[in-house]
């Protein structure tokens, strides 16, 4: 592996940088306690679907349109499966 590879995946030990990804943690943790519901209405919806596996079309559309509406880039039909799907959010920087 090359040393930019190398450096690209390895975790920054420094103090500064162990506060920021601290502060970042805690700002997600209370976004996700600020939209609890949201996640609660979520799960209600796709346990009413019941969909079986491969066939979770209703569960992965609820999903999807949550990520989006909450500013995240959709990703559909990964890895050949049609309900599979990869959301990301922002620019590679806390």
């Amino acid at each position: 592996m090359e040393d930019q590879e190398q450096a690209a995946l390895s975790i920054p030990n420094n103090k500064q940088s162990l506060k920021k990804r601290g502060l970042v943690i805690m700002g997600i943790c209370q976004w996700i306690d600020e939209n609890q519901s949201l996640f609660t209405q979520a799960t209600d919806k796709i346990w009413g679907f019941a969909e079986l596996k491969f066939e979770e079309h209703q569960s992965a559309k609820v999903l999807k349109d949550m990520l989006r509406i909450n500013g995240f880039a959709v990703q559909e039909g990964v890895a050949d499966i049609e309900t599979a799907f990869i959301a990301e959010y922002g620019s590679g920087e806390p």
